[in-house]
């Protein structure tokens, strides 16, 4: 294993990483949200040795487009994403405002209760949503606008 600095991280993931708020439908019809960090490279060992390093999950992503190779792909969730982003956070450049946003994300979930039967309050997801869209706009490309839903469902 190659041992990879603070600053090759915070370079390589400003070129090939993503830093976003996953959101996905749960039981209860609500949402669950995550703060992520991937790496993604054709270069097994390039992605191994960040995963092994910083405490990711490793994973290979199949390709099945046109002449696009079969990927590896580094992701980090939860705390494992805020020693990440400490880490780095001072030699990134690009993903500078991602980052912040994240560690803004992590930290007000830490004072969120774990939802019982009723789940978050309207408050506490309007909030989470909040961060969620900020995220979306952060990291969209293309010229087409992204189209935000203004409503929080129940």
């Amino acid at each position: 294993m190659t041992k990879i600095t603070a600053q090759y991280a915070a370079g390589f993931i400003d070129g090939e990483g993503c830093l976003t708020i996953c959101r996905k439908r749960n039981h209860n019809n609500g949402y669950s949200y995550a703060a992520v960090v991937c790496v993604a490279n054709v270069h097994r060992r390039v992605v191994a040795d960040f995963a092994s390093q910083f405490g990711g999950r490793l994973s290979c992503r199949n390709e099945r487009r046109g002449n696009f190779r079969d990927h590896w792909v580094a992701f980090w969730q939860a705390e494992r994403t805020r020693r990440l982003i400490q880490t780095i956070q001072p030699f990134l450049r690009l993903k500078a405002p991602q980052a912040e946003l994240l560690l803004s994300f992590l930290d007000f979930k830490a004072t969120l209760r774990i939802p019982g039967r009723g789940g978050y309050s309207l408050e506490q997801r309007t909030a989470l949503h909040g961060y969620y869209y900020k995220a979306r706009l952060m990291n969209r490309v293309g010229r087409r606008p992204l189209q935000i839903p203004l409503e929080v469902s129940q």
